[in-house]
C-alpha cells in the first residue's frame, strides 16, 4: 500500500549514529569503527543520500552527504594498507622494512580519522539530520525517480568507457574510476532494501557462462533483500544484474593486483632498498607475477568491451 512507510535511509542513519556514539568510549575510536565494519552502513547511506541528491539537486541533506567523505576515505585508507600488510606478510621477498613501511601507513589513517572524529563531534550532527530526515521511500514518484537515475548512471558509465575505445592508459582516473560508477548501481540493489528485484528472463542470453563464475554467483551482493507490499518495484533482469556483479568482482581483482604492485613499489622506494632496476620491476618480481599494470588494464578494457559494446549487457539490465 502507498502510505506504508520504508525508510531505509534512516534505518543506516540510525546504525551510524549508534556505532558512532559507540567509538566515543572506545580506547581507539578509528579502530573501533573499522573493526566494525563502518564502512558498509557509511556506503549503504552514502548511496541513498547520493540517489536523492540526484534526482532532487540541492536537497537539504546534501550538506550531511558532504559529511560521508572524511571518514569514508581514511578507514578505506587504513584498509587499504592494512589488507596490503596481511597479504604481504606471507610473502618471504617481502622485507619486514617494507611491511613496517605499511602499518605506519595505516596507523597514519587511523591517527588522522582519531583527531577528526572529536573535531566534528563523531559526525552525530549529520547523521541524526539523515534520520530525521524520515524520507519515504515507499513512495511512488521517487521510486520512479531512482529509476530514471539508475537508467542515467548506467548510460553515464556506458559513455564514459567510450571515452577509450582502443586501450586504458591509467588504473586510476579510468579503470577504478569506471569500477565505482558500475559499483554504485550494485549498492543500491542492497541499499534501497527490497525496492529493486531480480526478474528470471525465460530465455538464457548467450554471455550468461562468460559474465558468471562460483565465487560471484555466491556473491552475498547476488542476493537482494525482499520487501513485499510495496506500491512499485524496479526489476533488474538477472542474468544482466548478474554479469553487472561479475563485472565488478573481476575489476576488483585487476584492481588489487595493480595496487599491489603500486603498494609494493613505494614501499621499497620509502626504505631505500637496494634494487638494480626500478622500483616497479622489482615489486613484480618480488610478487612473483609476470603480468604488468598494461596488462592489466588490457584484461579490464577486453572485458568492458564485451559488457558495454559486444553484448550491451548495461542496456538490458533494466
Amino acid at each position: 500500500m502507498a502510505d506504508r512507510e520504508h525508510l531505509p535511509l534512516q534505518k543506516y542513519a540510525d546504525q551510524l549514529i549508534t556505532l558512532f556514539q559507540s567509538a566515543i568510549t572506545s580506547k581507539d575510536p578509528a579502530v573501533f569503527l573499522y573493526k566494525n565494519e563502518a564502512r558498509t552502513p557509511l556506503f549503504m547511506a552514502e548511496s541513498l543520500a547520493r540517489l536523492m541528491c540526484k534526482i532532487n539537486p540541492g536537497h537539504r541533506i546534501e550538506k550531511a552527504l558532504k559529511a560521508f567523505k572524511k571518514p569514508e576515505d581514511l578507514l578505506g585508507e587504513a584498509d587499504h594498507y592494512d589488507s596490503f600488510n596481511k597479504q604481504f606478510s606471507k610473502n618471504k621477498a617481502v622485507s619486514k622494512a617494507q611491511l613496517d613501511y605499511l602499518v605506519k601507513k595505516r596507523n597514519k589513517a587511523f591517527k588522522k580519522l582519531n583527531e577528526k572524529l572529536p573535531e566534528k563531534d563523531y559526525y552525530q550532527e549529520p547523521f541524526n539530520r539523515l534520520a530525521a530526515e524520515k524520507i519515504n521511500f515507499e513512495d511512488i514518484k521517487l521510486i520512479s525517480g531512482i529509476e530514471k537515475q539508475i537508467r542515467t548512471e548506467l548510460k553515464d558509465s556506458a559513455g564514459f568507457f567510450a571515452k577509450y575505445p582502443e586501450k586504458f592508459t591509467d588504473l586510476e582516473s579510468q579503470v577504478h574510476e569506471i569500477r565505482r560508477k558500475l559499483r554504485w548501481i550494485s549498492i543500491y540493489s542492497q541499499s534501497l532494501q527490497g525496492i529493486i528485484v531480480l526478474k528470471t528472463q525465460k530465455t538464457k542470453p548467450s554471455w550468461e557462462k562468460e559474465f558468471q563464475s562460483k565465487t560471484s554467483l555466491s556473491s552475498a551482493f547476488n542476493k537482494l533483500p525482499l520487501k513485499k507490499g510495496l506500491a512499485k518495484h524496479i526489476y533488474f533482469n538477472r542474468n544482466a544484474f548478474y554479469a553487472l556483479t561479475y563485472t565488478i568482482d573481476r575489476l576488483g581483482v585487476i584492481k588489487d593486483q595493480a595496487q599491489a604492485i603500486e603498494v609494493l613499489a613505494k614501499s621499497i622506494k620509502k626504505t631505500g632498498a637496494l634494487v638494480d632496476e626500478s622500483y616497479i620491476e622489482t615489486a613484480i618480481k618480488q610478487l612473483g607475477v609476470k603480468y604488468t599494470e598494461k596488462d592489466l588494464m588490457q584484461d579490464a578494457h577486453e572485458l568492458l568491451e564485451k559488457f558495454f559494446v559486444t553484448y550491451k549487457i548495461h542496456e538490458k539490465l533494466l
